[in-house]
Order: structure tokens, then sequence, then C-alpha cells
């Protein structure tokens, strides 16, 4: 008749007991995502000190026990030109150790993709970017979210913000109420009307026009020039648009 039953020592050593009748227990919590498998080696004894080894092969289960997580660099801040080619511009990625279903993650965006100009591939995390207008958004921030395929599954969620950098595609326009124009080339160009009496005085002002351009930055900034046929009659201030006599 067995006495006594021990276990060895080894990996598994700390995390069971056996009692006198040979039924083994847990002493400690398992985690499958640190040891997966166990072989517990143990060791019978008879009244009459004969000995027997045997080993017990101990394989834990999963449990959906891990939150997806975001590797360094998924989630930061992009610059993206405007009017660039639809292109992916960055991958997300995350990572699960849990097993099987349990580690599978998924992607999608849950917010701020206004006007549907985004698309994140759920498998491979690649976010794609349509033709962006500067002029009509120029920033994102879209929410992410990871999430496993576990039940009741568990999900994990950042920001990427995504800055539209500007690209010079407006040409400057005019500014007067009833402003007739017509387009020619890259300039749109605009008719304006003023009377000044023929005996003003050199410098006198004849009127201001005005243009804006939406661009950013050198983009939007304009300078006025006149015409060289009449530049003896004529000048403009190259920065306020205020028009005065010559001669």
């Amino acid at each position: 008749n067995v006495s006594s039953f021990s276990i060895l020592r080894g990996i598994g050593a700390k995390k069971f007991s056996i009692s006198s009748n040979g039924l083994v227990t847990l002493a400690e919590p398992l985690n499958r995502e640190e040891i997966d498998h166990y072989h517990v080696q143990i060791l019978a004894e008879s009244s009459d000190k004969l000995l027997d080894l045997t080993t017990l092969e101990v394989i834990i289960d999963d449990e959906n026990d891990n939150v997806p997580e975001f590797r360094p660099g998924a989630c930061y801040t992009l610059a993206v030109p405007e009017n660039q080619e639809t292109s992916i511009i960055h991958t997300v990625a995350a990572f699960d150790p849990d097993y099987g279903r349990n580690g599978e993650i998924t992607y999608s965006i849950i917010a701020g993709n206004d006007g549907g100009k985004f698309r994140l591939d759920p498998n491979t995390g690649d976010l794609t970017a349509m033709s962006l207008d500067r002029e009509n958004v120029a920033k994102y921030i879209l929410t992410i979210l990871a999430k496993d395929r576990g039940q009741p599954s568990l999900d994990s969620r950042c920001n990427i913000t995504i800055i539209v950098l500007d690209v010079n595609d407006n040409s400057p326009t005019f500014v007067q109420n009833h402003l007739t124009s017509h387009s020619h080339h890259q300039y749109q160009l605009g008719k304006y009307s003023a009377t000044i009496s023929e005996d003003a005085p050199i410098d006198s002002s004849v009127m201001t026009v005005r243009a804006t351009d939406p661009d950013q930055g050198v983009n939007g900034k304009i300078t006025y020039a006149i015409a060289d046929e009449t530049t003896w009659l004529f000048r403009v201030d190259n920065h306020t648009g205020v028009i005065t006599t010559v001669g």
C-alpha cells in the first residue's frame, strides 16, 4: 500500500500540492501567459519503502484576461498633405498575449472620421486616407478601437491626430460688392471702377482693392501690382492694396 505522495522539486513544485491520498490541488494561481503547461513529477512511497515515480502533465486553458495594448508608435500625430491621392498613411498595431481567439485583434474607427475620409483595415490595421482639403478640415482626431474576439471581448482605445498640410491650391480672389470677374489661367481677374478728378494731386487715393486666399502661411500671403501700361498713372501699395495717383 502507498503510504505517502510527494511532489519533487521542479517548475511546478510550488504551484501544486498533493494530499496523502494522492489528490493534486492548486497551491498558487496559474498564469497561462507565463507558463502554459507543467510537468509535475510525483513520487509515491509504499509502507515497505518501495518507490515509484510518475509525471503529471498539466495544460493551462486560456482565459480572456488581457486587454489589447497598442504598440509604441501606434497612436501619434500624423501630418498628411492635402490633395494627396488615396493611400495608406499609417499602420495601427496592438498585441494581446491571450491564446487563440482571445488574442485575435480587430481594429475600427469609432469617432472623428468626419466625411468618411479615412478607412481602417480591421485585420491589418492599415489606415488609408482619401484626398483631403485643408481649407475644409485642417485637423482630424480619430478614435481607434482595438478589440479582441474573446467572449466577452476586451478592448482598448487611442486617439490619432491628423494634421492636414497646406498645398498652394487656391488662387487669390478679389473682394468687392458687385465685382464682375472671370477666370484666366490661375488668377482670378476682377473689374473695378472708380471716379477721380482730372486735376487730383499726386498721391491722391483712388480706391483700395482687397483679395483673399484661404491657403496657409506664405501660400496665402497676397501682394498687389499694377500692369505695366498704367504704372505711369497709378501705383498700388504691394501690401495694403491702396491705389494712388502718380501723375
